[in-house]
């Protein structure tokens, strides 16, 4: 049969593991997808090509300040010593 999920330290079982798998991987799809339709929307551009290349790389500036500024202060709160455990 199929083990149930616990939170006990029992190992989970291959359906449990593959439905989880399916269920993030979808989730996160479905996130990507939802913005990368918006940023295209707001794009205007008049062929399809264009359009998704300008929002994909319109998101990807996005991304990577938001982990370049969380990298400085992540950075900065390691060196003072506040995030050191």
């Amino acid at each position: 049969g199929v083990e149930r999920l616990s939170c006990d330290s029992q190992p989970f079982s291959a359906l449990s593991v593959a439905w989880s798998l399916l269920l993030w991987s979808t989730l996160a799809l479905g996130f990507a997808m939802v913005e990368l339709l918006r940023e295209y929307e707001l794009t205007g551009a008049f062929t399809w090509r264009r359009g998704v290349r300008r929002a994909l790389r319109r998101k990807a500036r996005y991304y990577l300040a938001i982990a370049l500024t969380g990298g400085c202060l992540a950075s900065g709160l390691y060196a003072t010593g506040q995030l050191r455990s």
